[in-house]
């Protein structure tokens, strides 16, 4: 990388590259896994199970963070993985109002720091949205970038592009932290 990423000196550090390198390597065997479960699915009760319980793990992890606890290249992949599920990806911008917001915003941060590919699109995307709603206009635009550029054809990033553009009113932002409680109920879970 020739020059520093601007979310990675907003955040204070310069990215792990080792860390990337090591996530990268098991983040394929990751999405497989995540994959597998859902092909064995024969209900929906079933499915909605799994993506119960690969939300409460991006749950763990955000208080696995707020305890300042490192989390392990397979664990973050794992991540990676779950949150290119959208069911599961539905749910966590209702973490941007919740209680524990910003240490949801950490473990953004640190999955857009060490995914790649089209995998750093969602976590850029929730880190854009919480920034968004804290009125972070230089983390919101960036994020945004990081989002677009991962995966231009991002429906959430596009959505919040809009707002951002002024195309959307941004009273469409509150409704998507609303949504996603709401989601994140239908599968068992609340977000608070």
């Amino acid at each position: 990388m020739t020059a520093p990423d601007p979310l990675f000196l907003r955040a204070g550090s310069a990215p792990d590259p080792a860390l990337a390198d090591m996530v990268t390597a098991v983040l394929p065997e990751a999405r497989a896994e995540a994959l597998r479960r859902r092909a064995q699915v024969q209900h929906e009760d079933e499915e909605s199970g799994y993506d119960g319980r690969d939300l409460e793990l991006v749950l763990h992890a955000i208080a696995t963070v707020a305890d300042e606890t490192a989390l392990p290249a397979t664990d973050l992949a794992r991540l990676g993985a779950v949150l290119s599920i959208p069911a599961v990806s539905q749910c966590l911008p209702a973490t941007a109002t919740g209680a524990h917001a910003h240490e949801a915003e950490k473990l953004w941060t640190l999955l857009t720091r060490v995914l790649t590919g089209t995998h750093r699109a969602n976590p850029a995307v929730l880190l854009c949205y919480s920034a968004f709603l804290r009125g972070d206009t230089a983390l919101t635009q960036t994020s945004l970038s990081i989002a677009l550029e991962a995966d231009p054809g991002h429906v959430t990033a596009r959505l919040l592009e809009a707002v951002y553009e002024g195309v959307l009113p941004p009273t469409t932002l509150p409704r998507i932290a609303r949504l996603a409680a709401a989601a994140a109920t239908d599968v068992g879970v609340t977000i608070d």
